[in-house]
């Protein structure tokens, strides 16, 4: 099966491309953000690279597009599949509740959210 990708596997790549663009977008510059606080004064020193790294991230959400035009791309993916790519969402999560209430740890949540 190398090199072949279901019909609804290639629907949520569509609609979920924009949504993990974003999102790595936006944590990066929190995560970046956050390791270099933990070096302290240190980290502010352009020896250490972490200065460098935290303006390149910076940019990253406006590279990638801005939050707005994700939403765009999202909205793009649905009307363009005429909602199939929700549709195969909507059953992904559904497989997926489906498998987490057979655990016995996860069986509450899952029936909350179902």
């Amino acid at each position: 099966r190398s090199g072949q990708i279901s019909d609804m596997d290639s629907l949520l790549l569509r609609l979920m491309t924009p949504v993990a663009k974003f999102y790595t977008a936006k944590s990066a510059v929190a995560t970046v953000s956050e390791g270099l606080e933990c070096f302290g004064g240190q980290g502010y020193i352009e020896d250490t690279g972490l200065p460098g790294l935290l303006r390149d991230v910076q940019v990253l959400p406006i590279w990638e597009g801005t939050s707005s035009v994700m939403s765009l791309d999202v909205v793009r993916a649905i009307h363009k599949t005429k909602g199939e790519a929700m549709t195969a969402f909507h059953s992904r999560v559904k497989n997926i509740l489906k498998l987490a209430s057979k655990s016995s740890a996860l069986d509450k949540t899952s029936s909350i959210i179902s």
